[in-house]
């Protein structure tokens, strides 16, 4: 607890320096404009006061359509993204926990895989989606398991009387790489439909440096072709109801690279992912009525002909949902609402075909005062399984104003995530005694609107400053580990009681004057994540840091548009990663810096965007897991169209 009253003093300092240069800037006369703060948010997501939430904006949306969630999340947040390499897998770790601990939420769907628990962000495109949000946090009481570190939502919005939309795009890159796109939006008063696609394809022959041999080699066996389809309608029946129907399928075929160590490999993978979505929404008298429903059906195709491995893994997920939710005035938001997830999946080569239900109830209910300056959550849920019952599970978090310029926030929370169905029947080694993952999490942040300070805002609402400072800890008992229980078989065990703590800050800063816009944003993590359980005696891990868990983490882009053109620079950094539990050996730091220039032809209704982005622009040599190469300096260059008739 020592380590936490020290982050605590840090903290505090932050903050009130911030406050003190506040009081000095508002004593100062300065020309700068300001933009207002824009806040995106969903239905469920306005229940979780408390938690820092980060949208990222149009621009940042546009610059990385073309590419992978994963590439999106790497280059604008100080998130650690654990990537194997171009066009394989890759998975997101927030606030020292796993990559099993942060949950993907499309349309607030989970998408995590029931089989391995996971959602590879290299397989869902930026273009498909209108907007992108990170929570920070846990909540688990409003999306389920898995919400114990934050959780990203990947959104669509209807465009009623928005007319016609078309949009389509091409890139192409180093080592043969190539990417096309484009979707229709079409929008009249009683039906709004979009219907977007993509096509990838990546030879990945790049150039990276190998340390063993202290000399540059081709990376071999790493092609991929990945096509992607989107289709979303959205009726308006009557005055008070809307249906919504979506349809998601990808189709991935890619050839697993080899790991530096490798001399000779060919496995090849394939991933079919369709999803299916339908929403019944009714409003009217201050009351809401919700009922929605998801099919996923996922197939991995793994085959090695080297060791004669071949793995057929096949699992289908039906998610229904019934939400009622009452205004009980102008002030107070009630929702109750039940949750059915059904899983079923079968693997040729581990085991047969198993199911499990997981049915779930939760209560949410939210206060908002008249004058904006407070806002209160509290919120209740309890999981019942065909294994093993979660335990109930309860948070509360507060927004509070006390002056125009200033906010406070304050959450906690318990947290759990369900073992997956490999934890539970893989052969050999599967335990089905395994309990869920639980703890509790809490976290107390500010942000500093310098724009109210400053009295700009109205005069120049264009403009904002703003910087977000957040604590936070978090303890999760129960972890699950895959431990050796023999020689040859390794089976996962409640082992790990893990401790995570840090500290985030964001300062972002827009500025508009005539035909120019600019501005830069800074983001920096500190954490600190510990297995405070030993596993053995004498056990070298205990207070140790977790592997693939950097405990420092930031990145800064700067971006100028004057008129038509545009120039964006993006740099990152990572700490090092320890890849051995007792901390005995790690991968070294490294940044990595992108560049990216552009230029918009208009005409009329229609207009040609074009880019030219540089990679990797100092050729740094790293490694994000151990082993698996990383391209040198690429570049890459594309061409957007659009037009639009209102």
């Amino acid at each position: 607890m020592f380590q936490i009253f020290i982050l605590l003093k840090i903290f505090l300092s932050i903050t009130i320096f911030f406050l003190l240069l506040a009081k000095i800037c508002l004593a100062q006369n300065d020309s700068a404009l300001y933009l207002n703060e824009v806040k995106i948010t969903s239905t469920r997501l306005i229940f979780n006061s408390g938690l820092r939430q980060y949208s990222f904006d149009s621009t940042q949306l546009i610059n990385y359509q073309h590419l992978a969630l994963s590439d999106l999340l790497n280059d604008n947040s100080a998130a650690y993204l654990k990537n194997y390499g171009p066009g394989a897998l890759s998975t997101i770790s927030l606030r020292g926990g796993s990559a099993y601990h942060t949950t993907i939420l499309w349309n607030g769907f989970s998408l995590a895989n029931p089989m391995h628990g996971l959602t590879d962000l290299s397989l869902e495109k930026n273009f498909l989606f209108d907007n992108i949000n990170i929570e920070y946090g846990g909540s688990s009481t409003v999306w389920g398991s898995g919400a114990v570190s934050g959780s990203v939502l990947l959104n669509n919005k209807p465009s009623f009387n928005s007319g016609l939309k078309i949009i389509t795009g091409t890139t192409a890159g180093s080592f043969s790489n190539s990417t096309q796109f484009g979707g229709i939006v079409w929008g009249t008063n009683s039906y709004s439909g979009t219907l977007k696609f993509f096509n990838q394809s990546d030879e990945n022959n790049f150039n990276y440096y190998d340390e063993n041999i202290k000399s540059t080699k081709k990376q071999v066996h790493a092609k991929i072709s990945q096509q992607g389809i989107m289709n979303e309608n959205y009726f308006r029946i009557g005055n008070f109801s809307t249906l919504n129907l979506r349809i998601w399928i990808i189709n991935c075929n890619r050839q697993i690279p080899l790991s530096i160590q490798q001399v000779y490999s060919n496995p090849i993978q394939k991933d079919i992912n369709q999803r299916y979505s339908v929403e019944w929404k009714h409003q009217k008298n201050k009351i809401e009525y919700v009922l929605r429903s998801a099919y996923f059906n996922e197939k991995l195709n793994y085959n090695d002909d080297l060791i004669y491995l071949t793995s057929n893994n096949k699992s289908k997920t039906i998610i229904t949902e019934a939400t009622f939710e009452k205004f009980i005035s102008a002030n107070h938001i009630l929702q109750f609402g039940i949750n059915n997830n059904y899983s079923e999946t079968d693997s040729s080569a581990n085991f047969n075909k198993v199911n499990v239900n997981r049915i779930a109830a939760y209560l949410l209910y939210r206060y908002h005062s008249n004058n904006d300056k407070i806002d209160v959550s509290v919120n209740g849920r309890k999981e019942f399984s065909s294994l093993n019952n979660s335990p109930i599970i309860l948070s509360g978090g507060l927004n509070y104003s006390p002056l125009k310029f200033l906010q406070v926030r304050f959450s906690t929370s318990t947290v759990y995530r369900n073992p997956t169905l490999n934890d539970l029947y893989w052969m050999p080694g599967g335990n089905v005694d395994l309990k869920p993952e639980n703890g509790y999490s809490s976290e107390a942040g500010i942000q500093i609107n310098f724009s109210e300070i400053t009295g700009l805002k109205n005069k120049f609402p264009a403009s904002r400053l703003i910087l977000n400072a957040t604590i936070y800890y978090k303890e999760i008992n129960n972890w699950i580990i895959w431990y050796p229980t023999t020689s040859l078989i390794w089976s996962p065990q409640n082992l790990m009681m893990v401790q995570s703590y840090g500290t985030e800050l964001n300062l972002q800063y827009r500025y508009q004057k005539n035909n120019m816009t600019a501005g830069c944003e800074f983001e920096y993590f500190y954490t600190i994540s510990t297995n405070e359980k030993p596993l053995l005696t004498n056990d070298a891990s205990l207070n140790s840091q977790l592997i693939y868990v950097p405990m420092h983490r930031w990145t800064g882009s700067i971006f100028i548009n004057y008129k038509t053109y545009g120039f964006r620079f993006n740099h990152s950094y990572t700490s090092k990663r320890y890849t051995t539990s007792d901390n005995s050996s790690y991968l070294t730091p490294y940044s990595i810096n992108n560049l990216e220039v552009n230029k918009t032809f208009l005409f009329k209704s229609t207009s040609f965007r074009l880019f030219v982005r540089i990679n990797n622009l100092f050729n740094t040599d790293y490694q994000s897991i151990l082993n698996r190469p990383m391209p040198l300096q690429s570049i890459e260059t594309g061409l957007t169209f659009m037009f639009k008739k209102n």
